[in-house]
Parts: C-alpha cells; structure tokens; sequence
C-alpha cells in the first residue's frame, strides 16, 4: 500500500506545483501589460492666433484661452508608445480694424451706408472638442518628444468687442459705441442681441434713428449663408513632456491647422463696399495656430 500512496501524493505535489507556476506567469504577464498602458489628464494655458492674408488696417494679436482632457496611452516598449486624446479646447484671436471704414445703417427695411473712421476691436473665442492622436518617443529617462495630428469639431464659436465710429458726412449726429456680442451658431441675419434691446439716439438729416447697443454676429447681413467659421478643423502638432516624476509632468505643444476656418461666404471687408453697396467677400485661406502649455498626470 506504502508504494501505492507515496507516487499519488509526487504526482498530486507536481500538478499543484506546474498550477502555482502557471498562475504567477499568468499575474506576471498581465503585471508587463498593465505597465504598457497608461491613462492621464492633462490642462492648462492656450497662446493662438491666425495666419492668413490682412486687410490694410487690420491687425490679428494672440489671444488666450485654456484646455483640458483626458488620454489613453500604449507603450510597445521603454521608448515608443502611440496617445489617444479628448480634449476641450479653447483658440481664438483678437481682431482690430483702426481707420476709414462704413457702417450700415437699418430704417425699417431699408439699408442706409455711412462711411466714416471706425475703431473695430473683436476678441474671438471658440471653443473645440479635439481628438489628438500622438507618437511618442522617449529621448530620455524624463524628456518624451510627440507628434502626430487631431481632428478639431467646433461646438461654442463665441466673440465680444465693440465699435466706435464717427461718420464723415454727419459727425455731429452719427458717432457712438457698440457692443458685439456674438454667438455664431445662434445669431440670425439683421438681428441684434437677443438679450439686451437698448437702442442709441443718432441724428440723420434732423430726423432721430435709433439703432441697437448690442448687437449679433450677422447684424449687417440680409441673409445668412452657413457661419463664419468651418464645423470642423484638421491640424498637426508636435510637442515635449518634461516628467517631474514617474508620473507628473509638464509640457508644451505646437498645433498648426490645416484648414481654412473661415468661409468666404460670410468673410466680409470692413474696410469699403462694392460700388452697389454689396459686401466684397475675401477669398483668403486662414489657419490657426496654438500654443498649448499644460500640466499632467499619468498613471
């Protein structure tokens, strides 16, 4: 019985012995594989602004904005990895026309055209939902160097400003200042501001014209031809992580649209007028161009 029982009990030591062994590969392969994936947050501080063709008097400047999202990142080793991201983010810039300019006057439905000297100021702020996908690379135990390209849907195009003009031929009846307060999306044509319906008192040969305190985005159009910015942007970027630890790190990254974001067909001079008194569209390519400084953690 004595040799019977002892090779039931080795063969039974060796089974739970392969078992124990298969287990701890099995904890040790998914261990390597959960260091391969990381899953991050990142925000912080926009620089943007466009590039694209200027009329004479007309100046583009950076303007500010901010950013924040999440990331999904796959490391095929120590050195290179893909990101996938979702990422609001805000780019805009601010717009300033200074000089000879006209300004279209409404009575009922008639259109009057003034021509004086304007001060246009108009700080631009949209608001993107980003999907970047990057390639990174490790130069560095602590320096990760990426790039890659996003797809940009734009979801709040948003501005606010004002206008101080003085008309040429009726200086002592025509000068005021207007605000802008534009929503894109939601604006109609000829309307001003939905939200606040004061009026300014202009003379006009002796007779009162009062026009609106605020108004809308599309306020000088009869008709509204789509928005003033493209639904959807496509970019490239390419940037640099600095790790202050395993995981926390800090960065910045270059983004260079590849689109046109405005549409010719509600991109107007502000400078002068067709001899009919119809807008002169411009037919210019605009691209944005961001800088984004951010703060992270990955884990």
């Amino acid at each position: 019985m004595k040799r019977k029982i002892f090779p039931y009990f080795r063969d039974a030591k060796e089974i739970h012995l392969k078992k124990l062994i298969i287990i701890l590969l099995c904890f040790s392969a998914f261990g390597a594989n959960a260091q391969s994936q990381k899953i991050g947050v990142r925000a912080g501080l926009n620089q943007s602004w466009l590039s694209g063709p200027l009329e004479v008097n007309e100046t583009m400047t950076r303007s500010g904005g901010f950013h924040f999202g999440l990331n999904y990142s796959y490391y095929f080793n120590d050195f290179f990895g893909l990101r996938f991201e979702i990422v609001y983010n805000q780019k805009g810039v601010t717009q300033q026309y200074l000089g000879d300019a006209y300004y279209i006057l409404r009575k009922g439905d008639e259109r009057l055209v003034d021509y004086g000297d304007t001060d246009y100021l108009l700080s631009i702020s949209n608001g993107y939902l980003s999907i970047p996908v990057s390639a990174s690379l490790y130069v560095r135990p602590k320096i990760e160097i990426f790039g890659g390209a996003s797809i940009d849907f734009l979801i709040s195009p948003t501005a606010r400003g004002r206008i101080d003009y003085e008309s040429n031929d009726f200086p002592e009846g025509i000068f005021f200042t207007q605000s802008l307060d534009y929503n894109y999306y939601n604006d109609e044509a000829a309307r001003a501001n939905i939200f606040n319906n004061a009026s300014i008192a202009l003379i006009v040969e002796e007779e009162p014209l009062p026009i609106p305190r605020v108004i809308g985005g599309y306020y000088f159009f009869d008709d509204k031809d789509g928005n003033r910015f493209r639904p959807v942007d496509f970019n490239v970027h390419a940037g640099l992580n600095y790790f202050l630890n395993t995981g926390f790190f800090v960065g910045a990254t270059l983004h260079y649209g590849l689109t046109d974001v405005t549409r010719d067909q509600m991109d107007v001079s502000l400078r002068e007028l067709n001899p009919d008194n119809s807008f002169i569209f411009r037919q210019d390519k605009d691209h944005q161009l961001s800088l984004q400084f951010s703060l992270g953690f990955r884990f």
